[in-house]
């Protein structure tokens, strides 16, 4: 059993049930180090919200879940059933 973090570890689960394969030789390197970490950093946070005003109490929804640049580096790495 390893030590790493168990949300580092869901989310490594996530990203491989997106993309249909395992990574158990290692992840590639953009989800390394450009998706985990942003999954990381907006742990616990709404995902709905693309950005607030706290003056104008204003608050701007996304429809989508994630970022299109996050969702081309899973589809990138997505593995399609035949």
């Amino acid at each position: 059993m390893t030590d790493e973090d168990p949300v580092r570890l869901a989310y490594i689960a996530l990203i491989e049930n997106e993309c249909n394969r395992s990574f158990a030789d290692g992840l590639p390197p953009d989800i390394e180090h450009i998706l985990l970490p942003y999954l990381m950093q907006h742990h616990g946070r709404d995902p709905n919200i693309a950005s607030q005003s706290v003056s104008d109490m204003s608050v701007s929804f996304r429809t989508d879940g994630m970022p299109a640049l996050m969702r081309r580096i899973i589809q990138k790495h997505r593995r399609v059933f035949r």
